[in-house]
């Protein structure tokens, strides 16, 4: 092996230079450190060769980044072929970190956790050196990156890369011991690489690479540099003209690219070919990459591909990797960050989602293989300037290669600066009428103060800090929401913190009762002081179900017995367990118990005659089984969810895809009083940086008296489906409401509805085919008057029909396989049908109108017993999740 130029003695003696191919493999010195998983400091060797090779004799030696002086352990034993060796030197105070494997040897050194030297000696013959961290003697062109306690330098190609250079034999990883004991052996000599490997070929044609795992040389243009690698594409002549297989692929070289490297270098890189899936998401799909690589730049200068513009309806894995262009984004977010907790500042990171033109935002669904075309972009990934946007802004002009992250397809974006057009800006609710009072929920995300509590892992906030989101959240609750009379508030540590908010905010009363909670947050009440408002009772429930390691609440339903102008009413405020690993037994089980512990409360108050209102976190989708089948199916309650149109209908919004996670339920009494359901739009479509909270907040405004002759936003629906509508051409619509039976109804200025079916609290009717623009007004009578958006809305259920002919019911199920026929409305063009997140088979093309159509499908033969929600689509519109069908 060759040495750097700089020779030096061990214990004593001058070493000579030799060859072996024992290799040192390893290298970790923060064991039994803090935050250390291992117990132990260890060196550990590798033998590359087709021979057993004797190592009585030799010994590992080690001293500082700087040192001179060299502290010895003996070894003993051999190495066979593809074998390791592992020696266990000193162990840190961390006696809790796990236990080496059995060592081959044992030594007594405390090695430097960062930056030292580490060497092979067979008598006094250099063997091997490794230098790790800032160093000054090393192989090579330099020492490996410096190391910490929780990571270990690690030769690459499982320990069979030898270039004699530090810097590019080794990667830095978690610490991975093997010892003679390990299994199975490896096999240099199937390292061989793979000569003049095109890109194309190591993409192939599929998902995956076909030389998965396999040492490969290519080469291409260097089209990005990012934080931990870089990507390349095809020269013109490797290009294969197969449109099915990239020509782009991403080198992982886990740290900065080095400075030598730039857009435009033609390079030839060595490495291994890899399927990556993060560890966070272990179910999700694969890029194809290269790793551990050895890259050597063979010219400069030379023009970057022409991008590849991104369509709608094709399949991107094939441009993956590739250089692609998007001339307009549309975002459905606003720009991602992080935060500094005990600072209460943000920071962007450029990262953002969007659609191409035309398509419809992503919205969770009861679909679960549901996709849609959304794009993630990365603004500041080649250095270029971070882009806060806000959703439904138009960006223009986005270059760079196509990644593949959190699921999503990304652009690198070229550091070029990005135009953009439009986008939103905060604006108030609508003013609440005289006659009614309003409710609202809040989740103020991890809203904590400046004291450490013992037994939870709170963090400590600075006073400033404390202050500064105070008078934020405070300006939302008076400025956008018009200070509601009793605002829920959910992820709050304590009630004096909740009084400080209070005080800010103006006349309110704080209310808020310690839990569970491991990070100390709490769910409490903010009603406001006033001569029609009285406060009955403040009580938790729950809080000791139970066992003292394993409660079933974390943050314990608060419930409030309360009284406004006059209208008594009970409110439960709640944050149920979350929705990470829901998927497992334990937690499953949780969210199930607190389901069922929920709707008996609901049932219970109930019973007591009281009128109920439940609101805050539910860590549930409006049509989740917990929510449909568990807390709705005692005392009957209406998810004031399912009345938003489908582009309203979210609080939330995970890695660009709009869902709703924060409900407000009512009981019967309280419907007949609602007069208003909104989300106010404070938090998700912004940029982190601007935000209060990842919530966005609902509010609920209800009739002090609700026989009052009213048109009411909340009681305009579709015919079919009872959710809050625009209206459209031909479309059936039904009004709740009161005293304004026998009143003529007019759309626009001269345009009379037909009307049928009406009473004094509900009046049916058609809109007049010829109405056009892009909103009407419906009066009823002289004075009652709304304008309305003037669109077609996503298709709704009127009636289901089993294949006897009788109506679908709870005691009148359909049964797998038969055919039912669906009475809808929507648009008339082809409609598929999806039943418990399946495919049902279409049988029949809708006949009719868009006001009313008839479609017959198959029910699919796998589902199960019980309630199955029944989606319909036509095209981009899919309808809200509006009927449940019920399944034999």
């Amino acid at each position: 092996m060759r040495l750097a130029a700089l020779l030096f003695t061990f214990t004593g003696l001058l070493a000579a230079q030799g060859s072996s191919d024992i290799v040192i493999s390893q290298v970790y010195g923060g064991g039994g450190n803090a935050g250390a998983q291992l117990r132990s400091d260890f060196i550990e060797l590798f033998n590359r060769g087709r021979a057993t090779v004797n190592i009585t004799g030799w010994s590992v030696q080690y001293t500082s980044a700087t040192g001179t002086t060299w502290q010895v352990t003996p070894l003993t034993g051999s190495i066979a072929p593809g074998r390791y060796y592992l020696v266990k030197q000193a162990d840190g105070a961390n006696a809790a970190a796990t236990a080496l494997p059995t060592p081959d040897a044992t030594g007594t050194i405390a090695m430097s956790g960062t930056a030292a030297k580490v060497a092979l000696l067979r008598d006094t013959t250099i063997i091997d050196l490794v230098g790790y961290g800032e160093t000054n003697q090393f192989e090579g062109s330099g020492p490996t990156r410096v190391l910490s306690n929780t990571t270990a330098a690690i030769r690459r190609a499982s320990g069979c890369t030898d270039t004699d250079d530090n810097a590019n034999d080794f990667q830095i990883g978690a610490p991975a011991p093997r010892s003679s004991a390990t299994e199975p052996a490896v096999d240099c000599t199937a390292s061989t690489p793979i000569s003049n490997a095109t890109i194309s070929q190591i993409q192939g044609s599929g998902a995956t690479s076909p030389l998965t795992g396999q040492l490969v040389i290519t080469r291409g243009i260097i089209t990005a540099l990012g934080g931990n690698g870089l990507w390349i594409q095809s020269m013109p002549t490797d290009d294969d003209q197969n449109a099915a297989t990239s020509e782009g692929l991403f080198i992982f070289t886990s740290t900065l690219p080095a400075a030598t490297l730039a857009r435009g270098h033609q390079i030839q890189a060595t490495g291994t070919v890899t399927e990556f899936r993060s560890a966070s998401d272990p179910g999700g799909p694969t890029l194809t990459e290269l790793v551990d690589p050895v890259i050597e730049v063979q010219a400069q200068g030379l023009p970057l591909p022409a991008a590849i513009r991104l369509t709608s309806g094709t399949d991107w894995e094939r441009y993956e990797g590739m250089r692609v262009s998007v001339p307009e984004l549309r975002t459905v977010s606003g720009t991602l960050g992080s935060i500094n907790e005990s600072t209460a500042t943000s920071t962007s990171n450029g990262v953002f989602f969007g659609v191409l033109p035309g398509a419809a935002s992503p919205y969770r669904s009861p679909s679960p293989d549901e996709t849609w075309e959304l794009l993630r972009v990365d603004s500041r990934a080649q250095g270029g300037t971070v882009l806060d946007v806000t959703a439904n802004t138009v960006v223009s002009d986005l270059f760079g290669p196509l990644d593949f992250a959190f699921r999503t397809y990304t652009i690198v974006q070229d550091p070029t600066p990005l135009r953009t057009e439009g986008g939103l800006t905060p604006a108030p609710i609508q003013v609440p009428p005289a006659g009614t009072f309003t409710i609202a929920s809040a989740n103020l995300r991890r809203l904590f103060d400046e004291q450490d509590d013992p037994g939870t892992s709170d963090p400590v906030v600075t006073t400033a800090a404390v202050q500064a989101r105070l008078a934020s959240i405070s300006r939302v609750l008076r400025e956008t929401l018009h200070s509601p009379d009793i605002i829920a508030v959910e992820e709050v540590e304590n009630e004096p913190l909740l009084r400080r908010l209070a005080q800010a905010t103006g006349d309110y009363e704080a209310y808020l009762l310690e839990g569970n909670d491991i990070g100390g947050i709490d769910v409490g009440l903010l009603i406001k002081r006033s001569t029609r408002t009285r406060i009955i009772s403040v009580t938790q429930e729950g809080k000791e179900t139970g066992t003292a390691n394993d409660r079933l609440w974390d943050r314990p339903p608060l419930v409030a017995r309360l009284e406004v102008g006059g209208v008594p009413f009970t409110a439960i405020v709640v944050h149920l367990r979350s929705l990470i690993n829901a998927d497992t037994a334990t937690v499953a089980a949780k969210r199930r118990a607190q389901a069922e512990g929920l709707r008996d409360l609901i049932t219970t108050r109930a019973n007591l005659g009281e009128e109920v209102i439940v609101l805050g976190d539910f860590n549930m989708f409006q049509f989740d089984t917990l929510m449909i089948n568990t807390i709705r199916a005692g005392e009957p309650v209406t998810n004031l969810t399912d009345t938003l149109p489908v582009s309203d209908n979210y609080s939330y919004i995970q890695d660009g895809v709009m869902q709703t996670l924060d409900h407000v339920l009512i009981t019967e009494g309280l419907k007949a009083r609602l007069y208003r359901y909104e989300v106010a739009r404070v938090n998700t479509p912004f940029p982190e940086v601007a935000r209060i909270s990842d919530h966005d907040i609902p509010v609920a405004t209800f009739l002090v008296d609700p026989g009052s002759a009213q048109l009411k936003p909340a009681g305009v629906t579709n015919a079919a489906n009872y959710l809050t509508t625009s209206l459209y051409p031909g479309m059936i619509v039904t009004i709740f409401t009161r005293g304004l039976f026998g009143q003529g109804i007019r759309i626009n200025a001269g345009d009379t509805a037909s009307q049928f079916n009406s009473t004094n609290e509900q009046i049916s009717f058609s809109v007049p085919e010829r109405l056009s623009g892009t909103e009407a007004t419906l009066r009823i009578g002289n004075s009652n008057t709304l304008t309305l958006p003037l669109r077609p809305p996503a298709p709704g259920i009127y009636v289901i029909w089993n294949q006897d002919g009788r109506r679908n019911a709870p005691d009148v199920p359909a049964a797998p396989g038969s055919i039912i026929r669906i009475a809808a409305n929507g648009s008339v063009g082809e409609t598929t049908v999806r039943i418990g997140g399946q495919p049902a088979e279409n049988i029949s093309r809708s006949q009719g109108s868009a006001a009313y159509r008839s479609i017959s499908v198959r029910v699919p033969a796998t589902l199960p017993p019980g309630n199955a929600p029944i989606v319909l689509s036509d095209g981009p519109r899919t309808g809200e999740l509006s009927r449940f069908i019920t399944i034999q």
